[in-house]
């Protein structure tokens, strides 16, 4: 690896180390010597320089960098194995918080490089669209894993990560224009890196006006995500940067409501996701007009034709399904197979075919066909079916999720529909018969004749209230 390091450093390109990393798994220990460790510091200023302003950004120069960082993780990895980190010797932490600034704004702190650069492709991705600009997606990410295999090959490496990476990738996930995937990952590798700090370290950070900061972006970040997964993780690592008697001192300064200060202060370190669950639902309630996410006890779920069951805590008294306006998904959590006690399952809009609602016997009945299958206990699922009480107002909260043009409805549904309706006489009838000619019939899975309704059957008979499930 050093050899076609050091040949891509005399200009022959990375191409020899992109096909190696993709024609096998490269495990160490990796030798390098201090002329290498050069030579690098070298490339990673160059690469600074050719990306300094967005309007330059260069996808392959993205692509080199992410190679660059593979590279570091296996040298890391490593020097774990020896003892000790020349790598963290030399300052590799400062020097990727460089990477991280990516010209957001110049300053003289680009003395310093990881963290530099993490900035920089943070600046980026906050104006490009996750599906236009995948390498800047795979950079951040192993931007994350670099960082994670520091916490675990140096004490003094995990203290830079912590003075000076943290904070930026604080910053990253209250970025409203983030997408959910990339945020999920950065609280991910923040909620792990917190994990691996000493209480006694953890205790300082109410001493430091830029973590305080942080924690009051942190909960109004909860507030707006419009995400149950991203909302739980929030709150994860706003107990993990504050020690319980700091979280009673300080959240008042994170919510305004009374109520919701004094509900998150229920949370228990031991208890905390089910206490989490409580405080949430509470939240999302509270919003009113301005809420995004709307979870709903089930009566059963159905991957295929296996029944799933909610994770086997005891504490947990319902099975909560979790309708997320914010990242346009349906999140729930199941019973694990592995023998963990929860695995989150994600049904993205993009990845949905087409969804139906039904009422029968007191219950709701929502279908969701998968696009692209869902995995579930490792197993692929193409179809879900999830029953609620009939009493929660579902159908308005399943087309802001999921879409309009995604719903369908059943053959019965529309005979019931056209019963309630009462037709006029005329043209109002040669209209309904030409809207009737213009339907759409599909069919589901297992042979479910469904058709998408033309707009003027979608009309409501009468706005109803909404029923919220109420936290037990």
């Amino acid at each position: 690896l050093e050899s076609l390091l050091t040949d891509a450093f005399r200009g022959k390109g990375f191409q020899k180390i992109n096909e190696l990393f993709q024609e096998k798994e490269i495990e160490p220990p990796q030798k390098y010597s201090e002329s290498l460790f050069n030579q690098l510091d070298k490339a990673l200023r160059k690469a600074m320089r050719q990306n300094m302003f967005l309007q330059e950004l260069d996808k392959n120069e993205f692509q080199n960098v992410s190679l660059l960082l593979k590279c570091i993780q296996l040298y890391l990895k490593s020097d774990l194995q020896e003892g000790e980190s020349l790598f963290i010797e030399q300052g590799l932490v400062q020097k990727m918080r460089l990477l991280a600034l990516l010209g957001c704004f110049l300053t003289n702190s680009f003395n310093f490089y990881m963290v530099s650069w993490f900035e920089r492709a943070r600046s980026s991705v906050i104006l490009t669209d996750p599906n236009e600009n995948k390498i800047l997606m795979i950079l951040l990410e192993d931007f994350f894993d670099c960082a994670l295999v520091i916490c675990r090959c140096s004490d003094e490496g995990k203290k830079e990560l912590v003075n000076l990476f943290l904070p930026e990738l604080g910053h990253l996930v209250t970025e409203a224009n983030i997408c959910c995937a990339l945020r999920q990952e950065a609280l991910r590798t923040l909620n792990s890196i917190l994990d691996s700090v000493p209480r006694e370290e953890r205790k300082k950070f109410p001493l430091s006006e830029e973590i305080c900061l942080l924690t009051k972006d942190l909960a109004k970040t909860i507030l707006d995500v419009g995400d149950y997964d991203l909302q739980v993780a929030l709150s994860e690592a706003l107990c993990r940067l504050m020690t319980k008697k700091w979280r009673d001192d300080l959240v008042h300064h994170w919510f305004e409501d009374n109520y919701l200060a004094e509900a998150f202060k229920e949370i228990k370190d031991r208890e905390f996701e089910t206490d989490c669950r409580k405080f949430l639902n509470q939240l999302n309630e509270r919003l009113g007009g301005e809420r995004r996410v709307y979870s709903f006890p089930c009566i059963s779920a159905f991957a295929d034709m296996n029944e799933v069951k909610k994770p086997s805590d005891e504490k947990l008294e319902e099975f909560w399904i979790d309708f997320n306006a914010g990242s346009h998904s349906v999140t729930f959590y199941v019973d694990s197979s592995e023998g963990a006690l929860w695995d989150s399952v994600r049904l993205s809009k993009e990845e949905v075919s087409s969804y139906s609602l039904r009422e029968e016997d007191g219950e709701k009945t929502v279908k969701i066909y998968m696009k692209i299958p869902a995995i579930i206990n490792k197993n692929e699922v193409t179809k879900i079916k999830i029953s609620f009480s009939a009493k929660f107002e579902i159908l308005g909260v399943l087309k802001k999720v999921l879409g309009d043009e995604k719903m369908m409805i059943t053959l019965h549904q529309q005979i019931n529909l056209a019963e309630e309706e009462p037709v006029r006489a005329g043209e109002q009838t040669k209209q309904n018969e030409a809207e009737s000619s213009q339907r759409v019939l599909i069919i589901a899975p297992e042979g479910e004749v469904v058709v998408f309704l033309p707009p003027s059957a979608e009309k409501p008979k009468a706005p109803s209230p909404r029923m919220k499930a109420k936290p037990r």
